[in-house]
This record gives C-alpha cells, sequence and structure tokens, in this order.
C-alpha cells in the first residue's frame, strides 16, 4: 500500500524515525520498477542493499547474531512476494534494535544504504513538504475531485455530490419531455439513472444548480482556502463554474476539454504544467527571504553554526543543498561541532543530524539545488 508521508507527521511513528538513536539505525532507500521484465530487477536490488547494510554493520563492529536480528525483515521482503503490483514509485527501509517499518512511496529514490546512530531522513523531506494541489474535471455525466502532488495524484470522493446533470433533472422532472429507466447497479451498490431525450427548457438553471451544488462539498472537503484548484473541462462548465464557485484559489488556467475522456494521469500532467510555476514562485520566496534575513544578520549558514541553533530550538527553517553530505560530531554540551572529510567511526551524518533537530522542534526543512552561502542555511528569525 502506498504510504502517504504527510499523514504520518506528528505520529509516534514519524517521532521513532526522525527522534530514535540507537547503536545502529539502518536506513535503506531504493526505486521501485513496475513496468515489465524490470520488475525482477526489484528484489536483486533489494538483496544488494542489504548485504551492503551488513557490510557496514560489520564495519561498526556488529557482532553475527546482530546483524541477522536487524536484517532478518529486510531479507523477509526479499524473499516474499512484496514487489508483486504496482503501488509505489521508491521504497524506503528503517530497521533498529527496536523498530522496523517500510514505505512505499510515489517517488523514486537513488540506491542508498546509511548505517549509523540515527536514521537517515534526507530522502523524505521533498515528499513531506511536497505542495498539494486539487484538480476539478468537470462533466455533466460525472465530475472528480482528484487531490495529488507533483509525484501522485489519487481521486477522492464529494459525498453529497450529485452523479451527474442527469440526477438534477431527474429531481426536476414533470417540467419537460423526458423519459428515464434504471440501469444495473453500479460497482458502488448504487442504481444509475439513464435518460433519453432533452428538457425543453430550464437547463441552464439545471446546471448551475449541479455545479452549485459540486461547490458546497469541494468547499468543505478542500477545508484549506489557500490549496489550488485546477478545474478541467469544456468551456462553458468551467467558466460557469468559475463564476458560481465560493472557492477561493482557482487557477486562472485550466484543462481545456472533456475530463471523461481523460485518465487521471493525463490530468495530472496537464495540471503540473499550470501549477508548478506557482509553486516554484513561492518556493523562490522562501530562498529570497533567507537572503533578506541574511543581510540583516538574522540568519546564519554553515553547519558549526547551524547545529548549537537547531539543538536549542532557534531554528525555523532550514535549507539544504540536494548533493549534500558531511560528517562529524556534536557536542551539545560545549555546542561544538567537529566535521570530517570521510566518515570516521563514531561520525554521523552532520546534516542529517540538523534536519531532524529541526523537525523535531516544527521547524520546516527545503532541500534545494543551490544556495546563495554554503552547504545549509538556517532562517532563525521567529526563534529569536
Amino acid at each position: 500500500m502506498l504510504t502517504d508521508i504527510k499523514q504520518i507527521l506528528g505520529t509516534d511513528e514519524h517521532k521513532k524515525i526522525i527522534q530514535e538513536e540507537d547503536e545502529y539505525c539502518i536506513s535503506i532507500y531504493m526505486p521501485i520498477y513496475r513496468a515489465g521484465g524490470e520488475t525482477r530487477k526489484n528484489p536483486i536490488i533489494l538483496k544488494n542493499l542489504a548485504g551492503e547494510a551488513k557490510e557496514k554493520l560489520i564495519a561498526r563492529g556488529a557482532e553475527n547474531r546482530t546483524i541477522s536480528r536487524l536484517m532478518a525483515p529486510v531479507e523477509k521482503l526479499e524473499q516474499g512476494d512484496f514487489f508483486i503490483g504496482d503501488s509505489g514509485r521508491g521504497l524506503a527501509l528503517f530497521s533498529n534494535s527496536r523498530f522496523f517499518v517500510q514505505y512505499r512511496l510515489p517517488r523514486q529514490f537513488n540506491e542508498k544504504v546509511h548505517v549509523a546512530g540515527r536514521f537517515y531522513i534526507k530522502p523524505l523531506i521533498p515528499l513531506m513538504n511536497d505542495h498539494v494541489f486539487f484538480i476539478l474535471a468537470l462533466s455533466q455525466n460525472r465530475s472528480r475531485l482528484l487531490k495529488c502532488n507533483s509525484h501522485d495524484c489519487r481521486e477522492i470522493s464529494l459525498p453529497g455530490a450529485p452523479d451527474g446533470m442527469d440526477e438534477i433533472r431527474l429531481s426536476n422532472r414533470g417540467g419537460g419531455n423526458l423519459q428515464f429507466h434504471t440501469d444495473s447497479p453500479s460497482s458502488n451498490s448504487r442504481r444509475s439513472v439513464a435518460f433519453h431525450g432533452q428538457l425543453e427548457k430550464g437547463d441552464d438553471e439545471n446546471i448551475r444548480k449541479y455545479l452549485r451544488l459540486i461547490d458546497r462539498q469541494i468547499v468543505k472537503v478542500i477545508n484549506d482556502e489557500k490549496t489550488p484548484l485546477v478545474l478541467a473541462g469544456v468551456d462553458n462548465l468551467v467558466s460557469s463554474y468559475q463564476i458560481i464557485s465560493k472557492y477561493p484559489s482557482i487557477s486562472n488556467q485550466s484543462i481545456a476539454g472533456n475530463p471523461e475522456e481523460m485518465h487521471k494521469n493525463e490530468l495530472h500532467e496537464k495540471a503540473l504544467g499550470i501549477i508548478k510555476p506557482v509553486f516554484m514562485a513561492a518556493d523562490t520566496e522562501e530562498l529570497q527571504q533567507f537572503e533578506r534575513l541574511m543581510s540583516e544578520e538574522r540568519a546564519v549558514d554553515g553547519i558549526c553554526d547551524i547545529l548549537p541553533a537547531v539543538h536549542d530550538g532557534r531554528v525555523s527553517k532550514l535549507f539544504v543543498l540536494k548533493n549534500q553530505s558531511e560528517w562529524g560530531r556534536y557536542d551539545p554540551e560545549h555546542g561544538e561541532v567537529s566535521k570530517h572529510c570521510e566518515m570516521q567511526q563514531g561520525d554521523v551524518e552532520v546534516l542529517n543530524l540538523a534536519i531532524g533537530r529541526t523537525l523535531d522542534s516544527g521547524g520546516d526543512v527545503f532541500i534545494v539545488n543551490s544556495l546563495p552561502v554554503r552547504s545549509m542555511a538556517a532562517d532563525k528569525a521567529s526563534h529569536d
């Protein structure tokens, strides 16, 4: 089953991944191949990554029985039918002496094995703060609401909304030349209504009523006036909904055409072309704000300055370069950071440590492709 990382934020499971410290914390990331013969790669990749994890455990001085215990749940996945099906594009595994969890995720990861005193969470950050938006596919026969981010798109129900225009027409029957009969039960056990002919008058008002009922449920279901909503449909339905709707964050651009003829993946791809520039502008604004705070000496850069600030809970936003890693040790009592060019015995990945501590204290973390300064930066304005 596909995991929605945002749904576990703040839960005990999420806190364990961020906060857990143990002698051996194993983190494994891998892509999941879903097409044809490539699916045979999945158990082979996992087996190879498990072997790499064992080597790293040995290098850190783990005993054979400890290695066997830590790796048993991973090896169980290798041998079973875990990869059968098409759920997920990436796999994340976390194991230590007290805890094991696996996530199928909508983002494809590079292969990665990390063995240290804390779990490696940096690859999860883009999923944790991935922007959410909705698509409303408007059709007279059936309208759909899709909840999306940059990696995934899924249909969600609109309880209380009409199934289609025919349901509205049926409720107003008697005002025109209309016949209907009940079809066989649909997959959701509700009986659908099929119509023959058209109303002679009043259909414009039926459309407005149909759209108002949909909009009433949209406002309830989204429940966040700032989340963008992209409309998909023929021009008359889209323009009518824009006039009628009370939802304040409808995108100015829409997806043209009959959405009944479009798979949700096609709708998702077209909506991303509309919505990505909006989110990119928001991310750019975050970095520009950081630069302003740097000029006012209300932000810091460099791990030696950031870790003490993070430890004291003084960081509200942390920016980390996508492909950057730094090994070292942190002495919280004296606020001192020792950095090493390569991992040494007893080292931790100090950027990962800063990420975990920032999230633990309620701050936000952003993985970025470039920074105006060094490898990471922190906005501490809201905590000064």
